[in-house]
């Protein structure tokens, strides 16, 4: 299974983009935090560096998790390609009842 799959590489190409809006947004968000700070006191410095903890700190776990859907994501794959390849003619009939299933009830629905 050393190929990538359409579905994987959507995975991957999915988990690049959220992290790079997500780090984008952070970046907005500390920079706006290090303005205001020019305007504030001690007081203000303190909640500054709160929220930039706090921000860093929710930028590594919502990444961790994003590593960690993606690679749930892909042990799926792996397990339902493997299913297939074992099974094929039990895929086939499965894919065929479903088609069937949806054939007799879009035919009822057009009537």
């Amino acid at each position: 299974m050393a190929r990538k799959t359409s579905l994987e590489s959507g995975l991957d190409q999915f988990q690049q983009e959220s992290a790079k809006e997500l780090k984008k947004l952070l970046d907005q968000a500390s920079k706006a935090l290090g303005d205001a700070e020019s305007f504030s006191g001690d007081k203000a410095h303190e909640a500054r560096e709160k929220v930039i903890a706090l921000l860093n700190e929710a930028k590594g776990t919502i990444t961790e998790k994003g590593r960690e859907a993606v690679e749930l994501g892909r042990e799926t794959i792996g397990n339902a390609q493997d299913r297939i390849e074992s099974n094929p003619w039990t895929s086939v009939a499965v894919a065929s009842g479903f088609g069937l299933l949806i054939g007799l009830l879009v035919g009822r629905s057009s009537k």
